[in-house]
């Protein structure tokens, strides 16, 4: 049975201010390489740090017993302060919604993301 991923919610932490990111971004691959041939499911506006992000109003199919990647990506403004920092919280099976909810497996959680220095050039 094909999983149909209709949202993900991920919770932001750092010490970034919202003025620094335009959009964060839900992208979906078939391979472990983000490029610009990968879809984008979902851009939500900036959320200040230590709120959540609710990706939805989307629909995307997951056939069985393929693999999916999925990437979160921030488009950061162009007069971001260096030494901001931005990460995001572990993101467990209960983030992610589905139009029919399938059998999950795995290890149940992602870990937190490393943390991401903002850097002026």
């Amino acid at each position: 049975m094909d999983a149909i991923l209709n949202g993900l919610t991920i919770k932001t932490a750092g010490f970034y201010e919202t003025s620094d990111i335009s959009s964060f971004n839900l992208l979906f691959s078939e391979n472990d390489k983000l490029d610009e041939n990968d879809l984008t499911l979902n851009e939500q506006n900036t959320v200040a740090s230590g709120h959540n992000i609710s990706f939805s109003g989307f629909e995307h199919r997951f056939p069985a017993d393929n693999t999916g990647y999925l990437f979160i990506t921030v488009d950061m403004s162009d007069d971001i302060v260096a030494k901001r920092t931005l990460s995001i919280d572990t993101i467990s099976f209960d983030h992610f919604t589905f139009k029919v909810d399938p059998y999950k497996i795995g290890t149940g959680e992602l870990p937190s993301a490393y943390r991401v220095s903002l850097v002026c050039s």
